[in-house]
């Protein structure tokens, strides 16, 4: 392993304590990816991936919220963003439509983020609201408050992002706000037997309790509280609740990460990568069928360290691929500026 972290390119001004959270957290977001489609069948896998969800989204939207603090004009945002996710949203469903004969349209590829896809529409989405937002006398109430509002509405859902969008929202704020004395005195106060405790006793109530399947979606987020079948009025109360669970997760996961820079701190740097194509992986095990094949409790085991090696090979991506990934978006913002500059002389 220390031969790997020597071969990484030295980054300077790095913070390897976020470094570490997002190269642990984007190993939790395949793992969870690759253990879904099992849930219904192993209850050992379902406390496994609730126990997941209620921090490693919300943590990477803070993280995500931390690094924006240097506002970018909206054209630059767009530039940045806009052409990566137009080329994977097309690759995702050129993908889907040979395994699973999807049809799509030129406004499902714009407006309909496929799958794992959403949260580079919603960090767009984030970074563009935020000057707006910030605006206000108290932002981070504010957007408390839209969130569990937002869970009334029925249309607003996936299309867009939107209703993701708003959900996080709260956690991107805080991460915006959070500041690196706060960093240090969490690392400072940091208590590890006090977070294993806590994720013991909530892996252990989550196996117990076995919650059905609208707590898992409610805390996926995607889509209001009556569609995952909560339908009473006090329904936004749920929601506030999981808001607040989802930030204790969050910090005690949050105290459990190493402050020092270890092997993998320098792939901390690199999460793009494995984010954008591990759904590739995933899609390959639903065209050749693999989730039917794992029945035993080894056969998961292997299934969960499978995902993590997958992960971290990907946090290697070739620096090729990077390359063209990073070429095409900056002969993609040329193009655009080009396009810009010329209707703007007109």
């Amino acid at each position: 392993m220390a031969e790997i972290a020597s071969r990484l390119p030295e980054q300077r001004n790095r913070n390897n304590f976020l470094d570490n959270a997002k190269f642990i957290l984007i190993i939790l977001v395949v793992m969870g990816h690759f253990i879904e489609p099992l849930l219904n069948y192993s209850r050992f896998l379902n406390v496994i991936f609730i126990t997941i969800y209620t921090f490693h989204m919300p943590v990477f939207v803070l993280i995500a919220g931390y690094f924006s603090k240097k506002l970018k004009k909206p054209k630059d945002l767009i530039f940045r963003f806009v052409p990566l996710f137009l080329l994977f949203q097309l690759l995702y469903y050129l993908a889907n439509n040979y395994i699973f004969a999807l049809k799509f349209n030129l406004a499902s590829l714009i407006l309909l983020p496929h799958w794992i896809m959403w949260f580079l529409l919603s960090l767009l989405l984030w970074r563009l609201y935020l000057p707006f937002i910030i605006k206000l006398k108290h932002p981070i109430f504010f957007s408390i408050v839209l969130s569990i509002i937002a869970g009334y509405c029925s249309y607003i859902g996936i299309i867009m992002s939107l209703s993701r969008t708003i959900t996080f929202l709260p956690f991107f704020l805080m991460g915006y706000y959070l500041d690196n004395n706060r960093i240090f005195q969490m690392i400072s106060y940091r208590n590890k037997f006090n977070s294993i405790i806590y994720f013991l006793t909530l892996a252990l109530s989550v196996y117990y309790l076995n919650p059905p399947q609208p707590v898992r979606e409610l805390l996926f987020g995607y889509l209001s509280y009556e569609n995952i079948g909560f339908s009473e009025w006090y329904a936004g109360f749920y929601r506030l609740i999981l808001l607040i669970f989802q930030l204790t997760s969050s910090a005690f996961f949050l105290l459990l990460i190493p402050n020092e820079r270890k092997f993998y701190s320098a792939l901390g740097a690199k999460t793009m990568a494995p984010y954008l194509l591990h759904g590739f992986l995933i899609l390959l095990f639903h065209y050749f069928d693999l989730w039917t094949k794992i029945n035993t409790n080894l056969e998961i085991i292997i299934l969960i360290f499978f995902a993590v090696v997958c992960a971290f090979v990907l946090t290697l991506t070739p620096g090729y691929i990077r390359s063209v990934l990073a070429s095409f978006r900056i002969k993609s913002l040329s193009w655009l500026k080009a396009v810009d500059s010329k209707s703007s002389v007109r």
